[in-house]
């Protein structure tokens, strides 16, 4: 599958900033062994309902009032897996192809060897709901990347990337403009701090800042606040502003808690925190809602 495939992370999910609207849109972006690889393209898609709902709640570790629809096809697979008693889940989902304006998903089910037991069709946005739910990753045709993906300095300079021209008559799962996830580097605020992202930084605090900018926008201070107090973002900011006192030697020991941190969590799921605990989860999810 890798010779036809790319795979690719979710890395943005923006609600469109209409009252009562429940329409949105997701960023893909090319990941390799050591994070992202294509750092200025990006596959955009629109989203819409209670897929939209699902997909940003997970990423910011909520759960949903009621369960969603998604959630019931969850339910009935993990309950049909316990019933078999056999160890098949859900490999990977993928981007096959486009057709007319709508992009076409699949969603691969198998053992732990992974062989594939069976495949059915899907909507990219509820592959992308199963792949954070599973953790599991998600691929995208190489053919549909390269004719789609968009260079994200383009989708920068959109005057309304939500409810502009481009986007309305859009099929739910059709290419659609978004805002680039990364702020200017040079700006020293504290804001900045928390939204702008370095190659160097890792991708959960990518995701993190990613978020936080998402929120901001869209005026949610409750959650902004919950990703500001986030261990990862503390040590962040406390690094950068060690930085920028000169004092080198602190900013290099906070550097290298962060790392340790952000290994113990992508080997255990935990977020390790001296204010918190162990039990403490990190805001994109934790357990099954893992992203």
């Amino acid at each position: 599958m890798e010779s036809h495939y790319y795979r690719a992370s979710l890395q943005l999910v923006q609600i469109a900033d209409v009252p009562g609207s429940s329409t949105g849109h997701l960023l893909l972006m090319r990941e390799g062994p050591r994070g992202i690889v294509d750092v200025e393209r990006g596959l955009v898609l629109s989203v819409a309902g209670d897929t939209l709902a699902g997909i940003a709640s997970l990423m910011q570790g909520r759960s949903a009032d009621r369960p969603l629809s998604l959630d019931l096809l969850w339910s009935v697979l993990e309950r049909g897996r316990e019933l078999s008693r056999r160890d098949w889940r859900l490999q990977r989902v993928a981007i096959v192809a486009l057709r007319g304006d709508a992009y076409i998903g699949r969603a691969f089910f198998g053992d732990a060897s992974g062989q594939t037991a069976w495949d059915c069709d899907c909507r990219p946005s509820d592959g992308c709901w199963l792949s954070l739910k599973g953790r599991c990753p998600i691929y995208v045709h190489r053919r549909v990347w390269e004719d789609n993906a968009s260079p994200l300095k383009e989708l920068a300079r959109q005057e309304n990337p939500v409810t502009g021209a481009g986007a309305a008559g859009k099929a739910p799962e059709s290419a659609a403009p978004a805002a680039a996830p990364a702020a200017p580097a040079e700006d020293p605020s504290p804001a900045a701090q928390l939204t702008s992202f370095k190659p160097s930084d890792p991708e959960v605090l990518k995701r993190l800042k990613m978020e936080m900018r998402v929120a901001l926008k869209d005026e949610d201070y409750a959650t902004a606040k919950r990703l500001r107090d986030h261990p990862f973002m503390r040590l962040h900011t406390q690094m950068v502003d060690a930085e920028k006192t000169g004092d080198l030697m602190t900013a290099q020991k906070l550097r290298d808690e962060l790392s340790f941190r952000v290994a113990a969590y992508e080997q255990t799921g935990i977020v390790m925190d001296e204010e918190y605990g162990a039990e403490d989860e990190d805001f994109l999810g934790g357990g099954d809602d893992q992203a």
